[in-house]
């Protein structure tokens, strides 16, 4: 069994769920590319500022991996399209990649923009990576819905869990370790940043609600094609026939 056939059917990968046009105008494919190498940019840009490690210390550095990881997908498979495991992968990678482009454009332009540019001490290159960091890879994504024919899948809601697990315990261990929060929100001093946690993964739980039924609206998904049977020819049929 297919590790796919757990939270897939062939045919959410060809039709419920989305639907790759193979024969798609080539310039989107080139799009996907320019797409790929332009994030690529933006990890170049955070390691030579400031250390490989920092990719996976901040949420925002994670996003950008998983938005270059879906771009990779994308592109191969437009190329395979028999391929189901990778038509899965592309599904999911879709999701995900759109929903933490989503959370990075909610949070940080709301309430860590301030602190970020502060950081940079003034440091120009710093700056300019605060901002391609924080757009680049949303508007990456935007383009990526409005270039494919996907829609989210609302029992994947629980991929909002694992990663804000996930996440939450590299953001937990990294604070402890440097002495100071990442974000200033989740200072994991008492149980109140396990709460103000908790909430934050109930609230994009609920947005993931909110776009799962936006996509549905916007992108609604072809129906199966009804099959008819011949009904068998009777007897009275053949003899008239013969007749």
């Amino acid at each position: 069994m297919s590790w796919y056939s757990y939270i897939y059917s062939s045919d959410d990968l060809t039709r419920g769920l989305q639907q790759l046009d193979h024969r798609e105008k080539a310039w989107k494919q080139n799009a996907r590319i320019v797409l790929l190498l332009v994030n690529l940019m933006q990890v170049f840009q955070v390691v030579y500022i400031y250390y490989p490690y920092r990719l996976v210390q901040y949420f925002t550095n994670l996003t950008i991996l998983a938005t270059i990881f879906y771009q990779w997908v994308a592109i191969l498979a437009r190329r395979s399209p028999q391929n189901m495991s990778l038509l899965a992968l592309h599904h999911l990678m879709f999701e995900i990649h759109f929903m933490m482009n989503f959370i990075v454009v909610v949070v940080f332009w709301s309430s860590l923009y301030g602190e970020a540019i502060a950081d940079c001490h003034g440091d120009a290159f710093k700056i300019f990576n605060v901002w391609t960091g924080h757009t680049v890879p949303g508007i990456t994504a935007l383009i990526n819905f409005l270039m494919t024919d996907c829609v989210f899948q609302l029992t994947h809601v629980k991929f909002v869990l694992s990663i804000g697990i996930f996440y939450g315990y590299i953001n937990y261990k990294e604070t402890k370790r440097l002495g100071r929060p990442i974000y200033w929100f989740f200072t994991w001093e008492d149980e109140k940043t396990f709460f103000l946690y908790g909430g934050f993964i109930l609230i994009f739980s609920f947005l993931w609600w909110v776009i799962c039924v936006t996509t549905l609206r916007m992108k609604p998904r072809p129906k199966a094609k009804a099959q008819t049977k011949r009904a068998p020819a009777s007897p009275n049929s053949k003899r008239s026939k013969l007749e």
